[in-house]
């Protein structure tokens, strides 16, 4: 067999480095990413509250939607619950129902401010 090897120009060796890889020694870098990362884990946590809480937000929105939708064959999200594109789309639907909500409390406001301007400028 070890003659066959060094005819097609192969070590006997290779085929034991192939199997068994040389074993490394861990680098510094690995061992210390434990607790010492933690503070700056934590900074990063807080500094993206508002992210997550938004994230999440979203999530206890679209979880009784997603769930109704499973029941409710009529109706299929064309995403997965969890899926990005999903949570892309549900959080556009609830911005657009927010500046459809706004645009119509300007529309209110700008009345009632006509009607404040037009009983003053009678009297």
């Amino acid at each position: 067999m070890e003659r066959m090897l060094e005819i097609y120009g192969l070590n006997s060796d290779n085929g034991n480095r192939m199997i068994n890889p040389p074993m490394l020694p861990p680098t510094l870098t690995k061992a210390d990413q434990g607790f010492s990362k933690f503070s700056q884990l934590k900074e990063s946590i807080i500094r993206d509250n508002a992210l997550m809480l938004s994230k999440l937000y979203d999530y206890n929105q679209t979880l009784p939607h997603d769930a109704q939708n499973l029941f409710n064959m009529k109706t299929t999200p064309q995403f997965i619950p969890g899926h990005p594109l999903s949570s892309r789309i549900h959080s556009s639907i609830s911005l657009q129902s927010k500046i459809d909500k706004l645009r119509q409390e300007n529309i209110d406001l700008k009345k009632q401010l006509q009607k404040y301007h037009s009983k003053n400028i009678i009297k």
